[in-house]
């Protein structure tokens, strides 16, 4: 999921489809927590395909997906990305667990 997330996120800062698509995200500059999810229709679900999208074509083919552990992973995703945007390094943010993680500093480069 991290996989598409970066490469359709980084695909969406060039061309048109920064332009056209992607620049609606960019309008708030200032780190505040819910502009993660202020996007245009367009990426959100492409990106969103990546969060739920696989889950569910996971879940078509093996029928082992539980509705309570997407459901939970839904909003783990969500918490992670609100964290991303809030301009603040929270004791819990996952950047302190992960190394490589980019955490909200790093994101506030990106806008």
């Amino acid at each position: 999921e991290d996989t598409w997330h970066y490469w359709f996120h980084r695909g969406l800062h060039h061309g048109v489809f920064y332009k056209y698509i992607h620049k609606q995200h960019h309008r708030y500059a200032a780190p505040f927590g819910l502009t993660a999810e202020y996007a245009h229709p367009v990426e959100v679900a492409l990106l969103g395909m990546g969060t739920v999208g696989i889950p569910l074509v996971w879940c078509y083919f093996t029928r082992d997906l539980h509705l309570f552990t997407i459901s939970l992973w839904i909003c783990l995703r969500l918490f992670q990305a609100v964290d991303a945007h809030s301009g603040y390094e929270f004791p819990w943010s996952l950047h302190h667990f992960l190394p490589f993680w980019a955490g909200a500093d790093h994101h506030h480069e990106d806008h």
